[in-house]
């Protein structure tokens, strides 16, 4: 009589624990409530601002949304990254939880430096390059995302919008050029990141003239992005430095 009610105790646990992990990965799934506070568009590529306390939804539009992450970005926050999307991530300052949300068709790539307690929630046909072991990992067949205003960029959202920053020759040889449209005697920080999010270049500089330039010459061929910050936000650009 005890093997039996044995038995019918264990039954009883394992459609309690079945239950309550559906039901888990049903919330996991649906995320089409959040709130997006940050945007990036089709064909744009971002970075996420370093030194700020960086938090909240960060949704890539697609298709060729790409997004990478820094080491040294606090803050934690979800990623929503949609199909034909791809985010890299390297963050180590976030003190809690970072969520990364995957369609089929994106690519995500954990890099040494993300904390193992990132929760991972992707479809079945994302690309999941996985250089860290994560401890928290869910496979939906489908996720929910909230709906997104993909025509306007906000990743940048604190930037002065009234300036315009363009960097030329692209691709650089041995020289970058900076130009920002109304300088005004703006101190930026300027760091320059490979595609891996690694810190390559860092220095401070005082916008008198309208164009500075940036030595590349010990750069390595391939795709950086250059990250201005001041005072009054931050903005990231792409260029390839072919030699």
């Amino acid at each position: 009589m005890g093997g039996i009610l044995k038995f019918y105790l264990l039954l009883a646990a394992i459609f309690y624990f079945s239950v309550n992990n559906l039901f888990a990965q049903t919330n996991n799934c649906t995320q089409s409530t959040i709130a997006v506070n940050y945007v990036v568009p089709a064909n744009t590529t971002s970075i996420i601002p370093t030194n700020t306390m960086v938090a909240g939804v960060f949704f890539l539009c697609g298709p060729n949304s790409y997004l990478l992450d820094t080491a040294s970005a606090f803050g934690c926050r979800d990623v929503l990254v949609n199909a034909g999307c791809k985010f890299v991530t390297n963050n180590s300052g976030c003190p809690a939880i970072n969520y990364i949300y995957a369609k089929n068709s994106s690519t995500i790539v954990v890099k040494p430096g993300t904390q193992s307690q990132t929760y991972l929630i992707y479809e079945p046909g994302a690309v999941i390059i996985d250089q860290v072991g994560l401890s928290y990992t869910l496979v939906c067949t489908s996720i929910s995302f909230p709906p997104a205003n993909c025509g306007v960029t906000s990743i940048n959202k604190n930037f002065d919008e009234t300036k315009t920053v363009e960097i030329y020759p692209n691709p650089a040889n041995d020289i970058l050029n900076i130009e920002l449209d109304s300088p005004n005697e703006e101190v930026f920080k300027i760091k320059i990141f490979n595609d891996l999010g690694q810190l390559k270049r860092e220095e401070e500089i005082v916008f008198k003239e309208k164009t500075i330039s940036i030595k590349t010459d010990n750069l390595k061929n391939g795709i950086y992005f250059v990250v201005l910050n001041s005072k009054t936000g931050s903005i990231s650009k792409k260029f390839v430095v072919s030699h």
